[in-house]
């Protein structure tokens, strides 16, 4: 029997040299005030989903200043542990159950290698991007196949950081 599943993705797009050195992008699931004062703490708290982190050796090369870069976490096992639709499964990751979810709960925050966690108004190539990925999974097949990804702006829309217009 085939069958298909989303494995939904969260995608950070920013200039590499924006932030004068090495940084991460935590993910959270619910607001950052529901998450300790502490950024050093932030990987550790319940809430915590992921990160992307990037090792940036500066100053940049001349000509590299505005480069970007990309990173990807995946998110359905939080998805799968905290959504309020957890049974079966498979209708967890369904997007009518997870688009008001992430709208509703997904937040980020930006901390520098030294510990500080700069404002976002200090970092305005960051665009953080919700999207979904098909996954088909034919008989017999070791592996799925991977659909397009489809992108849902939506979801960070309006938030510090989130989808552009």
């Amino acid at each position: 029997m085939t069958t298909t599943m989303l494995e939904w993705t969260v995608r950070t797009h920013c200039k590499e040299y924006e932030l004068g050195g090495s940084f991460s992008i935590l993910l959270f699931f619910f607001k950052l005030p529901n998450v300790p004062d502490d950024p050093s703490k932030w990987p550790l708290d319940s809430h915590y989903i992921g990160a992307f982190h990037a090792m940036v050796d500066y100053p940049p090369e001349e000509g590299n200043e505005d480069r970007f870069i990309s990173g990807f976490v995946h998110i359905n096992k939080p998805i799968l542990k905290r959504s309020p639709q957890q049974s079966p499964p498979s209708n967890a990751l369904k997007v009518e159950h997870v688009v008001p979810f992430l709208k509703k709960n997904l937040y980020w925050g930006v901390m520098k290698a030294d510990g500080t966690v700069p404002d976002l108004s200090s970092f305005p190539s960051l665009e953080v991007m919700v999207m979904a990925t098909p996954l088909t999974f034919y008989p017999g097949s070791e592996y799925p196949e991977a659909g397009e990804p489809v992108l849902y702006p939506e979801i960070t829309r309006g938030k510090p950081g989130g989808a552009k217009d």
